[in-house]
């Protein structure tokens, strides 16, 4: 903060999932239509979301700069006591991104089809890796 008003230096993703127990309440209390992250959210954020029609995107870690870029507007920071990185800012961005919608407004997730999809592989890839030891 300067003379009252946030300059935000970078903009980056954090992992989401520490989040999981705030989500529901702040998605339905605040009727997010977006929230962003890396790693997704739980069942009951995503139950949150497709209740109030709002998608969750994935953002690569490493991207600051590119995210940084599109800031245009700091328009409202919430719980200015809380230190700087947990507070809740109201940004206005242009072209944000790279970002890849992981979470959609009917609830359909990637995270959980690419995790049904490493149990269903994991006995396949745990028989490799025996085979594999077992041979040398």
């Amino acid at each position: 903060e300067q003379d009252g008003e946030v300059k935000l230096l970078y903009l980056n993703p954090t992992t989401s999932s520490r989040f999981n127990p705030y989500m529901p309440t702040l998605i339905r209390g605040l009727g997010l239509r977006l929230v962003g992250g890396k790693g997704g959210l739980d069942a009951a954020s995503t139950a949150a979301m497709k209740e109030a029609g709002c998608v969750y995107l994935s953002f690569p870690g490493g991207g600051c700069t590119l995210f940084t870029n599109a800031i245009r507007d700091v328009v409202s920071v919430a719980w200015k006591d809380l230190i700087v990185h947990y507070r809740l800012v109201k940004l206005r961005v242009e072209g944000l991104g790279p970002g890849t919608v992981a979470i959609d407004a009917h609830g359909n997730s990637l995270y959980d089809g690419l995790q049904a999809t490493a149990t269903e592989r994991l006995p396949e890839i745990m028989r490799g890796l025996n085979a594999a030891r077992e041979a040398s």
